[in-house]
């Protein structure tokens, strides 16, 4: 492109490429046209990227003309590349001088040429924009870009930003050696610092916190670092203009280079950046003098690696102590003495005068009389909200108000009543008044239930009601309790027959069911119990201070504190604990990693307590330890572990063995893998000669000889003599006093001895210091550990969830091949972490000895075919004939349940053991277990043969867990107190969320912890974190290996119990970096700091007791948990927040009290639209919200100084009116009539009319509710007129997020700037231009062939907003979806109500464009080809919970209406489709298909309809067609008799968390008419699609939308973004 007449200053005209469309070429001709001309140097103009795609004009240029006009220096025009969390705001764009449209000048508003007249294109205001956060990943790119032209020599081109940079990268380097390295630096944690250099052979290798890989490891190959600092590091070079071999050059690390350290100090911090055997890290030191390295192959060294050596030998001796390096707290505070040191925190104390010992046993003041009914013959309790919804907070302040004005009236001036007989009318007129208003209550009204909570059975002037007196204590901190009356009636129902004495659910009120001392029942507030409740469960205190706390502070509250106990227990019974609250919303349904550790917090243990937990007898099968191990003979692995641990002396047979062993050494032909380790373990521990080693010390002369019995067995036997009880020596008998004093004799214990290290040992096996000299730790902390793991333990899953094919690969590569050739294949060892450490120490090595070379190859290739071994021998000891006929079902458990089951899958299982028909295991008070969000999968195992050993410990405090084989060194002792439950067993997420617990009723055992996870996780988790992780590892190997290994779970130890384990480094989490890198294993114990202080109250309950407030304290800690996930600032205080509206919003799907309840939760889709009497012709609801719509409409019309506002608000003839914008009228050929098509067809379209017809002829009867023209699209016409729900779908109003006052056009609001908030408004500003021309009909289901690569990029990068950060503005469903909706959408999490709605009323939006293209010409259906979509209504997620809130409380008049609000007409209607969430737990879906009288049910688990939903659903169809249609429709449809189907060959569901996705998607296809062709393994790209579709608020967008777009993830005004995402 270029122009006719080039500028007179110039040779030529500047010409560029253009690769934008043929319009948008037309668009920026235009635009030029029509600026003005000049005869001098013009400004520079830059037009909108959102016109064209490609780079600015060269810089050059645009300095020519700043000299020509003798100004400015030109502005900075480098390229910007959009980073990985790119936060820039609309502001930047035009900081940067790019506008989303039209051009601007840039160099200022008036010319400098001769003539000096004002530009025709002023600069526009400044918008005063709030600036959008900015994140430290912002200004990483930056930093290490100008970093990396520093170092090579170049000039950076960094702008200077008013705002500091958070990061800084720097050069370190040793001038002697010529190394080095960039450090990168976030913040002063270590966790803050990276340090990256290439290596030797051309490696971008890094040291950080968050890494996983051995860099010493990587560095013998020319491998690279994957991490987030390397990542980063790649495009900051490629954006340097530095080529690569430029900065290998200048950054390659020598062979031979020297270990050197420098410092620098970051605030209060010094960092060390230290050089050691080519591996650079960065070292710090505490205010103890205790180091940290950050490089993961120091990780497992604790302190003790060759980068500490070198950093305290730059320190010296007084480095501690050293003002300008030192850490010690005095030198700190001298270096910073102008910070004020804080001071000590003052000691917390707790001191508890009085315990709930024995409370519940106590005499209390409330009773129940004698001719009060049976408490088992009582109607069940209505469940409550677990935090209140805001109408139980309104119906409290009538109460307290009540109360109040009650006192106030009683309190009347005295005197005659003459005198105050103007007060008092005051006061009446007052009171009657907002008795009217309903601010105040009536107390003569007489409290009674409406139903019945057991049978579901309503009240009604047949059941006769008892009138009793009653007393409400309210939470009004000074008002008197009301007397009120109380009612109870008799429930008539054949099945039932129970009287229903008066609960309070629907007036907020609690009844305790109790009277007092007066004959009066007791009521109390849901505010006052709250209090209680926070007071027990929140504040984690005792019923007895919550006595005195809540005396103190209501004065009307008078219970003893054995009467708040059973209040307190009454009402935590009732509340009803949402499966959300135990899911993590980061982790899912299936964690990949859990915690699981046991608490000592029992309870009292009564012995007829028997929790009923169902399971099949597993267990341990006998797979001999010994064949398990590279040395099978028991003595010799003793020996290697005494060598390997410490210098104590060798026994005789321990010395035949080595030498017997060493004699293998020299064996011909290919050795064994016993003879390959003996080459090993000699080349670090030469056999060498005995010597005469000094004699022990007096002290040890006695241990040695009783540890040692074996060294004696060959002596002559002599006669046991007498024990004397005098201390053979003097220095036996010395004794530590009380002040640790050292004393001869008395009675304190002894002195701990002097510990025998390995490095100690002299004579047989000596270490080879002479080779790697003590110093060198690093040689021999990575030697003994791989020593130890392969020679003394079994290795048996060191490869577990690796790729094992690639490690024997490596292992044939190091035995066969020659030199440095296996190096090409180390990438195989990265995940463990000794072998890593190992292979990247000695490589050199391995390299030069040949026979050292092929025998750890040997080793290798052991350690990978055990597994085999171990599979076969599994398979033969599981079938054994003896062990069936034992009754033990290991293959049968492990060949039914070694997939992924369902809960179906165990419902079936349940249903086949004839004695567990009646008994219901769900119950937490039968199974004493609860996991709120993960049902049972799985039947548990249980081991009989342990069953019987368990017999052998009563009587006894503790017990030893059982050994797991041969060699099994780890050991705990497990509790066993009587009296007390033995604690619980919790499963924690590494983001502390506990997903359940489990009463220990015995002692703590591995295989109880093993069969919760086989219960609970259908897919398990990839890591399991535990403190006997050694035991549990192998008891699962001898039990259900095969579920294990299908899995490919790994048992690692956490790293707080880590610390006392001398097992096999196999299971050390600092081994095991790639599967424990940046998870807190240590979430258990954090749970642990925060339930232990309840130990104290729950102790003294019962069973039952126990675990409901176990279950709430648990409920309330998860959903404070969630929140601050969910939150901004996940790290930031949130104990001042209130946690209900977040409750109610994001974690529970429905109000409990939803068949009463008037808050806005049960209307967040326009369910509050009161009934309107019928008008013939005309759908009253709709024409109402038609009305609204058209109101609101014109008002913001008058509002608005835009004459655009009108046109996109009332119908036009022109294109832009509302009607032909919302069918996508644009480049349409005249058909005739009127009606317009496109000249192309696509394959899915929906129809579109003409200017002409976009008026609906409103008389036309055919003609569906809600269709006008000039209605907003996906406004009424879809869910009925604006209500309260409006500001957010919640009863409560967010005041930290702006109200949504702009009028919305396709879902989109219609003010100017307002997608500018949204981080990808540009792309709807796009969408609805590209929608604007879309011709479509017969539009097919959603896709499941893969996404192109634009819009799959994309829609990962929708899961990765912040929580709380609204995604895109309120959509059709009227709904504000945020990042933390759209995370439900990855992996395998649950969908909530406002993903399943926002879905919904994209259907019925496809739904309504499709009627009016049918309607608006005859024309239209000459096109429709293919199937006929049948017409639908799909109900919202709230509909069948508030027409059966449970399965007896069944009442059409709550929803009478909803059908009039949803468009939902009859006669003019194929199907209804109605989500249904089962439990809070589960998704179904429920179609009804009119025209062929059929009912479809859509399960994605199971095929039964368990719950009776169809039933519901029927039973509702045939009251709404007696409602709508009359008495003779209702014999003309015969509901009654239409046929259900559930069809087998329906799309089944095999993962956890999918199942709404599954319904939506057959929703989708239900709608249209199409089969159900979707299956398990499309589930992703659903998930992905459903995330594009609800972005654009469109269900008919395709992948040709955003490949069409300039950028696919950049906005306008960036240049790209040029991250790899493979």
């Amino acid at each position: 492109m270029s122009s006719d007449r080039p500028p007179p200053c110039f040779s030529g005209p500047v010409e560029f490429s253009f690769s934008g469309s043929r319009d948008a070429a037309k668009a920026v001709v235009a635009r030029v046209a029509l600026l003005p001309g000049h005869e001098g140097p013009s400004n520079i103009v830059h037009m909108g990227t959102s016109f064209c795609r490609g780079q600015p004009v060269g810089r050059s240029w645009s300095d020519q003309v700043d000299r020509a006009r003798g100004g400015r220096a030109a502005p900075d025009r480098a390229p910007y590349v959009k980073k990985r969390y790119d936060v820039r705001s609309n502001d930047d764009a035009h900081r940067r001088g790019r506008s989303t449209g039209g051009a601007r000048v840039e160099d200022g508003g008036q010319n400098e040429d001769a003539g000096g007249t004002l530009s025709a294109w002023p600069v526009a205001p400044r918008l005063r924009i709030e600036r959008a956060p900015v994140l430290v990943e912002d200004h990483v790119h930056e930093t290490l870009t100008a970093c990396i032209q520093r170092a090579c020599g170049l000039a950076t081109s960094q702008p200077l930003v008013a705002r500091t940079s958070t990061v800084t990268a720097r050069v370190i380097g040793d001038k002697g050696s010529r190394s080095r390295a960039i450090v990168l630096r976030s913040g002063v944690g270590k966790k803050d610092v990276a340090i990256l250099w290439v290596s030797c052979r051309d490696g971008l290798l890094c040291s950080c916190f968050g890494g996983t890989q051995n860099a010493l490891f990587l560095s013998a190959s020319s491998r690279s670092t994957k991490c987030v600092h390397t990542a980063a590091m790649k495009k900051a070079l490629a954006a340097s203009g530095v080529s690569i071999q430029t900065f290998r050059g200048r950054m390659r690390l020598r062979a031979d280079a020297a270990d050197f350290a420098v410092h620098d100090e970051y605030g209060s911090t010094i960092l060390w950046a230290v050089l050691y055997k080519s591996v650079f890290s960065v070292v710090s030191f505490s205010s103890g003098n205790v180091p940290a390295c950050i490089a993961p192959g120091c990780r497992r060294f604790r302190g003790r690696c060759g980068h500490v050596r070198v950093a305290r030998h730059h320190r010296g001796p007084d480095g501690f102590l050293d003002v300008s390096t030192g850490t010690a707290p005095a030198v700190v505070k001298a270096r910073l003495h102008a910070r004020k040191h804080a001071g000590a925190q003052r000691a917390k104390m707790i001191d508890n005068e009085e315990e709930d010992e024995g409370v519940e046993k106590e005499e209390s003041d409330t009773i129940r009389g004698v001719h009060d009914t049976d408490q088992a013959k009582l109607s069940s309790r209505v469940a409550r909200n677990l935090l209140p919804c805001s109408s139980e907070c309104e119906q409290g302040e009538v109460w307290t108000r009540t109360a109040d004005w009650r006192a106030l009236y009683m309190k009347r001036p005295p005197g005659p009543a003459a005198a105050n007989a103007h007060s008092l009318k005051m006061l009446n007129q007052l009171y009657t008044y907002a008795l009217g208003a309903g601010h105040i209550k009536d107390v003569r009204d007489v409290l009674v239930e409406p139903y019945c909570g057991s049978c579901g059975q309503r009240r009604e002037e047949r059941h006769e009601v008892v009138k009793e007196p009653g007393l409400l204590t309210t939470h009004h901190p000074s008002a008197p309790s009301l007397q009120v009356l109380v009612g109870r009636w008799e429930c008539d129902a054949a099945e039932c027959k129970r009287t229903v004495e008066y609960d309070g659910n629907e007036d907020a009120v609690f009844s305790l069911r109790r009277r007092n001392k007066d004959k009066r029942w007791l009521l109390f507030t849901r505010g006052l119990l709250d209090k209680l409740v926070s007071f027990i469960i929140a504040g984690r205190t005792t019923y007895t201070a919550a006595t005195r706390h809540l005396s103190a502070d209501v004065r009307s509250f008078c219970l003893r504190r054995q009467d708040v106990v059973k209040l307190g227990t009454a009402i935590i019974k009732t509340f009803e604990i949402p499966p959300e609250s135990g899911r993590c919303p980061l982790c899912g349904p299936n964690p990949a990693f859990i915690v699981i550790d046991a608490q000592a917090l029992g309870c009292s243990d009564p012995d007829d307590t028997t929790p009923l937990r169902p399971g099949e007898n597993c267990p341990v099968l006998d797979i001999p330890a010994s064949q398990l191990c590279l040395l099978e003979k028991a003595p010799l692995r003793e020996a290697v572990s005494k060598v390997l641990r410490s210098s104590t002396a060798l026994t005789a047979s321990q010395v035949a063995a080595l030498r017997t062993w060493h004699a293998t050494v020299d064996a011909p032909g290919r050795p064994t893998p016993a003879a390959a380790a003996a080459k090993v373990f000699f080349h670090f521990f030469p056999l060498g000669e005995e010597q005469a080693a000094a004699p022990p010390p007096a002290a040890n002369a006695e241990s040695a000889t009783n540890s040692s019995p074996t060294a004696n067995a060959d002596a002559p036997s002599t006669r046991k003599r007498r024990r004397s009880s005098m201390a053979p020596t003097l220095e036996s008998a010395v004794r530590v006093d009380k002040d640790g004093k050292l004393v001869l004799g008395g009675k304190g214990p002894s002195p701990k001895k002097p510990v025998e290290v390995w490095s100690d040992r002299v004579g047989l096996c000596r270490p080879a210091f002479e080779l790697y000299p003590l110093e060198e730790a690093d040689a021999w902390c990575a030697a003994r550990p791989f020593l130890h793991a392969m020679l003394t333990e079994t290795i048996c899953g060191m490869f577990q969830s690796f790729d094992e094919a690639a490690v024997e690969l490596l292992a044939n590569a190091i035995r066969i091949r020659g030199r440095s050739a296996w190096r090409h294949f180390s990438a195989a060892a990265d995940g463990v972490g000794y072998v890593a450490s190992f292979l990247g120490c000695f490589a050199d090595d391995l390299d030069e000895d040949r026979l050292l070379r092929a025998s750890v190859g040997e080793m290798l290739l052991k350690a990978v075919s055990i597994e085999k071994f171990v599979d076969r021998a599994y398979e033969e000891q599981a079938a054994k004939k003896s062990t069936l006929e034992a009754g033990w079902q290991n293959a049968k458990y492990c060949a039914r349940w070694k997939g992924t089951p369902t809960p179906a899958d165990y419902l079936d299982w349940r249903m086949e053991q004839k004695d567990l028909a009646a008994l219901d295991d769900n119950d937490p008070l039968v199974s004493y277990e609860y996991f709120a969000g993960l049902p049972r999968v799985r039947p548990g195992i249980m081991d009989s043969e342990a069953a019987k050993r368990r017999v052998q410990y009563r009587g006894k405090d503790r017990h030893v867990a059982d050994l797991e084989g041969e060699g099994d060194a780890c050991n705990k002792a497990f509790s066993i107190k009587a009296g007390l439950t033995q604690g619980v067993f919790n499963v924690v997420c590494p983001h502390v969320i506990t997903l359940g617990f489990r009463c220990l009723f015995r002692a703590e055992s591995v295989g109880e912890a093993l069969s919760i996870v086989l219960e609970r996780f259908p897919k398990l988790p990839r890591v399991i974190f535990y403190d006997v992780a050694c035991k549990l590892d192998k008891n699962a190997m001898r039990r259900v290996r095969p579920i294990m290994r299908a899995h490919g779970v790994r048992c690692i130890l956490d790293r707080s119990h880590s610390i006392t384990h001398t097992c096999s480094p196999i299971y050390m989490p600092d081994d095991s970096l790639g599967s424990t890198a940046g998870v807190a294993t240590q979430a258990a114990e954090v749970s642990h700091s925060v339930a232990v202080v309840n130990r104290t109250s729950l102790a003294y309950m019962a069973p039952a007791t126990y675990m409901v407030h176990k279950m709430v304290q648990v409920a309330f800690m998860n959903v404070r948990k969630q929140y601050r996930l969910s939150s901004d600032n996940s790290s930031g205080e949130n104990d001042h927040v209130w946690l209900a509206p977040f409750f109610h919003t994001k974690v529970s799907h429905q109000c409990t009290r939803i068949s009463s309840c008037s808050c806005k939760r049960q209307h967040s889709n326009d369910t509050s639209i009161e009934e309107e009497p019928n008008v013939e012709g005309r759908d009253n609801s709709v024409g109402a919200a038609n009305d609204a719509a058209a109101a609101s409409s014109a008002e913001a019309v008058l509002a608005s100084s835009e004459p655009e506002a009108a046109v996109q608000l009332f119908p036009a003839t022109n294109s832009d009116d509302v009607a032909s914008r919302e069918l996508g009228q644009s480049n349409l050929q005249q058909v005739g009539n009127g009606v317009a098509v496109a000249s192309s067809v696509p394959a899915a379209i929906v129809s579109v009319v003409s200017d002409a017809a976009a008026v609906v002829d409103r008389e036309d009867p055919s003609a569906p509710a809600g269709t006008y023209a000039f209605l907003e699209a996906g406004e009424a016409a879809v869910d009925g007129p604006a209500t309260d729900a409006d500001l957010g779908a919640t009863g409560f109003v967010d005041l930290s997020s702006p109200v949504d006052e702009d009028v919305q056009v396709n879902g989109v609001a219609a003010g100017k700037d307002e997608l500018d908030k949204f981080l990808h408004g540009w792309l709807l500003k796009e969408h609805e231009r590209v929608a604007a021309g879309r011709l479509l009909l017969n539009p097919e289901p959603m896709d499941t062939q893969p996404l192109a690569r634009e819009v799959l990029v994309f829609s990962q990068g929708l899961f990765k907003h912040p929580p709380a950060q609204p995604v895109r503005p309120r959509n059709k469903g009227r709904i504000h979806l945020t990042g933390a909706d759209f995370l439900r959408l990855a992996g395998e999490s649950w969908l909530n109500d406002e993903l399943i709605n926002s879905f919904v009323a994209l259907i019925n939006d496809r739904d309504q464009l499709l009627r009016t293209g049918r309607r608006l010409g005859a024309e239209a259906s000459s096109l429709e080809v293919g199937r006929i979509v049948p017409r639908t209504r799909m109900m919202n997620s709230f509909f069948f919970s508030r027409l059966a809130p449970h399965p007896s409380r069944y009442n059409y008049e709550w929803v009478r209406n909803w059908g009039l609000k949803m468009g939902l007409d009859l006669d003019a209607v194929d199907k209804i489709i109605v989500p249904v969430n089962l439990a809070k737990l589960h998704w179904v879906l429920v179609a009804i298909d009119i025209s062929k009288c059929l009912f479809y049910f859509y399960d994605s688990i199971t095929r039964a309809d368990r719950h009776g939903v169809v039933d519901v659903v029927r039973r509702w169809l045939g009251d709404e067609v007696r409602s709508r249609l009359g008495d003779d429709a209702v014999a003309r449809w015969d509901v009654d008799s239409w046929a259900v189907r559930a069809d087998p060959a329906w799309p089944r569901q095999t993962d956890a968390g999918s199942c709404g996705v599954f319904a939506v998607a057959a929703a989708d296809c239900f709608s249209l008419g199409a089969p159900l062709l979707f299956s398990q393994k499309d589930i992703r790209t659903l998930r992905e699609r459903i995330a594009v579709a609800l972005f654009f608020d469109d269900l008919c967008v395709g992948d040709e939308v955003l490949s069409a777009f300039p950028v696919v993830d950049s906005p306008p005004g960036s240049d790209g973004d040029d991250e790899d995402d493979d």
